[in-house]
């Protein structure tokens, strides 16, 4: 029989107020930023004098008698939504909250939010539906734009981690082992000389917050996050991470991997040296978040927004719809996952060079060799914001000016490219080089009709252990703008994996051909990449 865990004993609240209380006294790596940067939005939390029920009101920091901005602790809520909002901050709304509700009329996620922050001992808590906008665009774009200083300043951001929607709640008692789940009993002889038992059972190692896209940036950018778990609540700050010890229950494999690796490389800009390393750092966040769902694809570049504002906090450098400048052009060197997935957006999301553009997750070619071809020579670029008071946010449009060299291609089936080079060399066929397209079967037929093909070269064939070019695959219906609809690269035939084992001599021979004819003898251009 599988046994109950209760979030809302006392045992569970002292344990959590207790981690709360250690981390603010004791870890100097944890303290709250300076200069301050309060909200422009809270709820205040507060009991009816009259009822035992918690009401919540909204107040505007900046005019509000309740608040000294210098001061005042409040907690963070993230959760997934689970599409539309019950009730939120709108022209309607907006009247009530200010007067005050009783949190009976919220969801239930944030009410066990409410309770919670009430329960550390903190009396205003910042949640994204009721202290932005709903219906507001401009304010929407803005605030979103200040989430990094929203969470960063945070005493505590709660996690509602088990919680689908805004209507599940996560404070409900949960199964150890869930229930429905296979798991065995063990005898267990106790120190104490009784015989006790021990219950094996598998963990769902991914949990719904972290399949959704917009809570990646909350829990990065959050000083301590309290998780509310299917198997316990789980602290974690930046000097220390576990689970509440009611029960030895350990963090699954993939909480390691994520929340605690991807603090690691928002701090590897600081420490890294070399370029190559920044854009690894960079890439790598961007492919973690990929994987994660959203609702609305124009959201893309908005819900990492936070992450890339944090990243840049000098404004050293110029962040071009997802890419920055100073890492262009080895940042263009990212591939699909699955293109025969991806469904292009019914609305622009960004330009075909960003991995924005894609729908699905990508990977980020880490193992490419980045000798770049000198030929290459990034001109001018260009990007309309959706929003001026958003300049990590939504954009409109994006080019790129580059000069390089172009290489000729054609298709012959829907999957299938080829370059034609002079006679005298052999054929290029990128059947031989990885290839990765961003579409696939009528998407791309789509793409490609009555456009000329090209590969383009960014990085150059290294001869010692014939590895590369690179580049992209772009086409063009008038030879002056350009889309990406893919990237290829030759990998180096003596890597011990059985794709190579499989190749002939012959075709290794070929290969090698290919590899250096590719881009022999072509002048380079300059193009525009949208």
């Amino acid at each position: 029989m599988p046994f109950l865990y209760d979030y809302t004993s006392k045992r569970s609240t002292i344990w959590a107020k207790q981690c709360l209380k250690e981390c603010e006294e004791s870890h100097s790596s944890c303290e709250r930023p300076i200069p301050v940067h309060v909200p422009s939005k809270l709820l205040h939390i507060y009991r009816s004098e009259r009822e035992e029920s918690l009401l919540v009101s909204l107040c505007y920091t900046a005019s509000s008698a309740h608040t000294d901005r210098g001061e005042i602790r409040y907690a963070t809520l993230s959760y997934c939504w689970g599409g539309p909002q019950d009730f939120c901050l709108d022209a309607t709304s907006e009247e009530k909250l200010l007067r005050g509700i009783s949190v009976t009329l919220l969801p239930k996620t944030i009410i066990d939010a409410i309770k919670v922050a009430f329960g550390l001992g903190i009396s205003w808590i910042w949640i994204d539906s009721l202290c932005i906008r709903q219906d507001d665009t401009t304010e929407k774009a803005t605030e979103i734009a200040q989430m990094h200083q929203v969470y960063r300043n945070s005493s505590v951001t709660i996690s509602a981690t088990r919680a689908d929607s805004c209507r599940q709640g996560f404070l409900h008692p949960c199964s150890l082992p869930p229930l429905g789940r296979v798991s065995y009993r063990l005898p267990l002889a106790l120190s104490t000389g009784e015989l006790g038992s021990v219950i094996l059972s598998k963990t769902n190692e991914v949990t719904p917050i972290d399949r959704r896209s917009w809570t990646f940036q909350e829990h990065l950018l959050a000083r301590r996050v309290l998780r509310f778990t299917d198997f316990g609540q789980h602290w974690s700050c930046g000097t220390t991470s576990k689970f509440e010890s009611i029960n030895p229950i350990y963090p699954p494999r993939a909480y390691k991997q994520g929340i605690e690796s991807i603090r690691e490389l928002a701090r590897r800009p600081k420490e890294s040296h070399g370029l190559l390393n920044h854009v690894n750092g960079w890439m790598d966040i961007v492919q973690q978040y990929t994987r994660r769902q959203l609702t609305i694809a124009s959201d893309k570049l908005l819900a990492i927004s936070a992450i890339a504002e944090a990243w840049n906090p000098d404004s050293e450098d110029t962040y071009l719809a997802g890419v920055w400048e100073s890492h262009l052009p080895e940042g263009l060197l990212w591939a699909c996952n699955d293109g025969r997935s991806h469904v292009p957006s019914a609305t622009y999301v960004a330009p075909s060079w960003s991995w924005a553009s894609i729908s699905g997750s990508i990977n980020w070619m880490v193992h490419i060799r980045c000798d770049l071809d000198p030929h290459i020579d990034i001109q001018d670029y260009f990007v309309e914001l959706a929003n001026d008071c958003a300049p990590y946010g939504a954009v409109k449009k994006g080019e790129l000016i580059m000069r390089g060299l172009l290489q000729k291609t054609k298709i012959r089936e829907a999957h299938s490219l080829a370059i034609p080079v002079e006679e005298s060399a052999p054929e290029l066929d990128l059947s031989l080089a990885y290839t990765a397209l961003d579409f696939y079967g009528e998407t791309l037929m789509a793409k490609v009709a009555d456009a000329y093909l090209y590969c383009f070269q960014i990085t150059v064939l290294h001869e010692e252990d014939m590895d590369g070019p690179s580049g992209l695959i772009l086409a063009s219906t008038d030879n002056v703008e350009f889309s990406r609809i893919g990237m290829f690269t030759f990998f180096a035939t003596d890597l011990d994996e059985d794709d190579f084992d499989a190749m002939t001599e012959e075709d290794k021979a070929r290969q090698h051909a290919i590899q250096i004819a590719a881009f022999k003898n072509i002048i380079p251009r300059t193009f525009c990449l949208i």
